[in-house]
Formats: structure tokens, sequence, C-alpha cells
């Protein structure tokens, strides 16, 4: 049996009698349930970021399709934001979250537009390339890739999901 004093239950851990570390929690949600705009978007993330998993970079926040969707991502190693599409990454250098200390970042993207940017601590960077995106089936946290232990180590606070792009002035605003 598993006790616990929170709100809700965590992913069980059985343990045997020996200790055990708990498998990645990721929360996912189809986007049926709310009024995703497969057209364009925007996103607003806050949390504490306590560094990378053991490889790659580490997945804050998935719009997720098939096979791959817009991520919002830390790079390994620097905390570097990234916004990243089927091709790859579409905006990168919109700062760098140091490790254990709390963020607030922000994506706007338009399906087939260049006008993508990303947002930390009020400063913007803008995208170049041309976001691919599929259709898009579920909005999930923390993933990138379980597989290889590409998990965010922190937690979130808060996420907000704008079925727009918001304008640069907008995402600079909600991350300052």
């Amino acid at each position: 049996h598993q006790v616990e004093a929170g709100a809700f239950p965590t992913s069980y851990i059985p343990t045997s009698g020996s200790a055990v570390t708990r498998a990645a929690d990721i929360a996912s949600l189809p986007v049926e349930r709310f009024g995703y705009n497969q057209a364009q978007g925007s996103v607003v993330v806050s949390g504490h970021y306590s560094g990378l998993g053991s490889l790659g970079s580490s997945g804050v926040f998935e719009l997720n399709t098939a096979s791959n969707g817009v991520e919002l991502r830390l790079a390994q190693a620097s905390g570097e934001i990234q916004g990243y599409d089927n091709n790859g990454i579409f905006v990168s250098n919109a700062g760098n979250v140091p490790v254990n200390s709390d963020f607030k970042i922000a994506l706007g993207f338009v399906v087939g537009g260049t006008n993508a940017a990303a947002s930390y601590n009020g400063s913007i960077t803008n995208a170049y390339a041309s976001v691919d995106v599929n259709t898009v089936s579920s909005i999930e946290l923390f993933k990138h890739d379980v597989n290889l232990g590409r998990i965010l180590n922190g937690h979130l606070k808060s996420v907000q999901y704008y079925p727009l792009r918001l304008s640069n002035a907008q995402l600079q605003a909600l991350t300052s």
C-alpha cells in the first residue's frame, strides 16, 4: 500500500524493503477537452529548474502528435530555452535558466509561419524558420524522451495555453 498526504496520488512505488526511485510523472490532456487551435498558439510556463536528466534536452511542455509536435525544452547542461518542431529547433538562445532557480518562459508560434518567438525574463528571441507541426492530439508536461532519461528535474507551478499567437510584447510582459 502507498499512503500520501497530498491532494492526489503520485505514481506507485513498490519498495519491497529496498529503496526505489519513482518513474517520471508525465501529465497529458487530449486537445479535444479544451479550445485548442491547430493553426497557432502560445504557452507560458513557470516553475523551478533543478537541473536536467542524464541525457539531452529536457521537456517542459509538448504539443504532442503521432510523431513530433511543438516542444518547449531546456537544453542539456546550459539550461538554454528552445522551441522545437518536426524539423528541429526553431527558436533557441532565448536565454539560459540557471540550475536551482525559478523560471517563467513563453513560446508563441504560427504553424507554417516564421514569426515564432520565445521569451524568458522579459527578453524575446524570434525564430527565422517555418514552424512545421502535424495535427496535435494532446498536451503533455515534462515530456521529451522518457526512454532516454530526458526528463525535467524540477517542478511546474503553472501552465497557461492561449489558442492564438500572442504578440512579442505580450510574451515579454508575461515573463517579466
